[in-house]
């Protein structure tokens, strides 16, 4: 979905100088870290041309939220099925996106897959409900935040 939603936005004329991007739930990996560099190679392209297109649109601050890492514990019991279908794969983009923040002073990751490790927060494996999607919307605010305020001291040197 990641290079799905940059080939839409390149249809767009500008966007917000502060963009929030959720995205990579849906990604391509194998299963055991199986060609895991080919995938990581083909996920960090991906991740790289959205961002190009949000810089050149307008973005100058860029929030990527990380995957929640469902376990046992943390998703309701009817959904545990889930757990084995696609959720393996989360701590690999997760991995991916931390690298790319390492390399990006426009990118900020606001770390969902930490703060959302506890129960109550899904009505399945990844899908919020409303403590959920307060705890996310808290998480990315926060996030700004503290980045707004390294900025300013950085600026003032």
């Amino acid at each position: 979905m990641v290079g799905a939603a940059e080939r839409e936005l390149r249809r767009r004329s500008h966007v917000a100088r502060l963009v929030v991007v959720g995205l990579a739930y849906n990604s391509l990996w194998e299963r055991g870290r199986r060609r895991y560099r080919y995938w990581a190679r083909r996920f960090d392209g991906e991740a790289r041309r959205l961002l190009h297109t949000l810089r050149r649109l307008g973005a100058r601050q860029i929030v990527w939220v990380t995957l929640r890492e469902p376990t046992r514990r943390t998703v309701p019991p009817r959904a545990q099925g889930e757990l084995g279908q696609y959720s393996w794969y989360f701590p690999y983009v997760n991995e991916r996106l931390r690298r790319l923040d390492r390399r990006r002073d426009d990118l900020v990751l606001a770390d969902w897959a930490r703060a959302s490790n506890r129960p109550g927060l899904t009505y399945d494996s990844i899908h919020l409900n409303s403590s959920g999607g307060a705890l996310m919307a808290r998480t990315i605010w926060r996030t700004v935040s503290r980045e707004a305020r390294r900025q300013r001291e950085d600026a003032r040197g």
